[in-house]
């Protein structure tokens, strides 16, 4: 995403430290550690978009209902 979208900063979050070349990594593009189902405040009022990919399972159900629900009232 950070190649195909120069002008935005990408964050990717994950749970354990990714192995990477860091050669490849784009200037606009970071990782960081984190676990979704404990929340982000980090983050909180400063992300545009949210893209996720093979997460289901690292999910709970209990975060994914919360989602929802805060998706539905806001």
């Amino acid at each position: 995403m950070a190649s195909k979208f120069p002008h935005v900063k990408v964050i990717g979050v994950d749970l354990a430290p990714a192995i990477l070349n860091e050669y490849a990594i784009p200037d606009n593009c970071g990782f960081e550690l984190g676990d979704v189902n404990l929340g982000l405040p980090r983050f909180y009022d400063q992300i545009d978009l949210i893209h996720m990919r093979s997460i289901s399972s690292g999910v709970s159900p209990r975060c994914r209902l919360h989602t929802r629900q805060e998706h539905l009232v806001n």
